[in-house]
């Protein structure tokens, strides 16, 4: 099993080794806070990870507007009802919306970047590990 590279001195890698490891970013709430124009963070997202040469971003929820509005109404004004099963959760899920969002990041990539759900992916009672 290889080291973790953050815990690796820059340079004290051998670059045949450097060139094996693929940057991966996980779990980021894409509009979480919804401060940032959704146009904009698509954007920004993209060219983030070209930039920093990123293989792979799971992209977390809420997704878009649409996802976002959902997770609005059901984190807060119904939250009870959603936990206590008396949502459909088939209903909230906003199937062609996130599905749009992943394709469209995948093909503003060019393919230098793989956009994928990551959804809370691992997560236990301690929180987030990966």
């Amino acid at each position: 099993m290889k080291a973790a590279l953050t815990h690796v001195t820059p340079g004290a890698m051998p670059a045949a080794e450097l060139a094996a490891w693929a940057g991966v970013a996980t779990h980021s709430h894409t509009l979480r806070t919804r401060q940032v124009d959704f146009e904009a963070a698509k954007r920004n997202l993209v060219e983030w990870a070209a930039r920093n040469h990123v293989a792979a971003v799971g992209i977390g929820s809420p997704w878009e507007p649409v996802s976002g509005a959902h997770y609005g109404q059901y984190e807060t004004v119904d939250r009870d009802r959603y936990f206590a099963g008396l949502v459909d959760s088939e209903s909230v899920m906003d199937r062609p919306a996130v599905e749009g969002l992943v394709a469209e990041l995948n093909a503003r990539s060019g393919g230098t970047t793989l956009f994928y759900l990551d959804n809370e992916t691992p997560k236990n009672r301690y929180g987030h590990l990966w």
